[in-house]
């Protein structure tokens, strides 16, 4: 037995036997709620907290665990996911094959403490139209072109539009209300993988627009609340948008090839059941994971250290 179904097993069982054990309040969906919806992770600042499953829910990882042929069919036996090139890929074994067993502290102290301009640097100006990666995003995500204005003189920043904010559903007008937000952030990339890389492909990264999921025009307010959080601690207040925004989370770590906190793991596979998200939201067509792994490790010549002189 691999020592993560072990580990695994040993998660349920004290969740199970004793569960007084577990961090944080019971996640209790409201039977009240006119909608029975399920519970949110905290969206506000403060300290983190964990996930308090269920019993049942640890039975059911338990249950995973062992006899996973007679819950995910048609899965390859090696590599955790399927093989590329070949069928759709189910990201969830994505997500529990990269999982870190490292905590976080041990992490920390061990890799150079994250620094945003430093690492990962400023929006670039990639195919050369003196619009920046964050002018080109919203120009992208906006309802109307006809809405755009640009600055009078250069034309080189948005400073109006009409932006369909997916976290919370509302919809933006004014340049201020919205940013830009890079779905899986980047303190959370760096410290999930990026470390690693040098600092072109960290640029690359933070200006990446070869999909539409990458980065989003969302709402400044709900951006500012999201931080660098990941699933575990923010969700977006849109609940028609969260199945999207997991499937997205995932589809983004795989591409970028980046690990997972048990803690960000385990809250992926309670809310996608807890949603009750559709298979289609699991799985990622293989053609598709190797063309975007392509995008992600070709060159941009913007975020050439010697060429641009970028300030990281």
């Amino acid at each position: 037995m691999h020592i993560r179904h072990f580990l695994h097993i040993i998660f349920a069982l004290r969740i199970v036997f004793c569960p007084s054990l577990s961090m944080g309040d019971p996640i209790v969906i409201d039977k009240s709620s006119p909608l029975n919806e399920p519970p949110l992770a905290p969206m506000l600042g403060g300290s983190p907290h964990p996930l308090n499953f269920s019993p049942e829910y640890a039975i059911k990882r338990l249950f995973q665990t062992m006899f996973p042929s007679l819950l995910f069919n048609n899965q390859p036996k090696s590599g955790g996911y399927s093989s590329l090139g070949s069928g759709a890929i189910d990201l969830r074994y994505y997500v529990r094959d990269h999982t870190r067993w490292t905590s976080d502290e041990d992490l920390h102290s061990s890799v150079p403490r994250y620094h945003r301009q430093i690492h990962f640097g400023k929006w670039i100006d990639e195919n050369k139209n003196c619009l920046d990666t964050r002018s080109e995003v919203l120009l992208r995500d906006s309802m109307d072109r006809d809405s755009v204005v640009l600055s009078k003189k250069k034309r080189c920043s948005v400073k109006a539009g009409k932006w369909n904010d997916p976290y919370t559903g509302r919809i933006f007008r004014i340049v201020k209300q919205v940013q830009v937000d890079h779905v899986v952030p980047l303190k959370n990339a760096y410290y999930s993988g990026a470390f690693r890389w040098n600092k072109a492909k960290r640029c690359h990264y933070a200006n990446f627009l070869d999909n539409n999921y990458h980065l989003r025009t969302v709402s400044a307010h709900e951006n500012m609340s999201k931080q660098d959080r990941g699933p575990e601690e923010y969700l977006p207040p849109n609940t028609q948008f969260v199945c999207n925004y997991l499937r997205e989370w995932m589809k983004i770590k795989a591409i970028w090839q980046l690990e997972v906190s048990t803690q960000e793991r385990d809250a992926i596979e309670y809310y996608l059941d807890a949603y009750k998200c559709p298979v289609s939201d699991y799985l990622m067509d293989s053609e598709e994971l190797l063309m975007e792994r392509s995008f992600a490790d070709a060159w941009v010549s913007a975020c050439s250290l010697k060429k641009n002189r970028l300030k990281f």
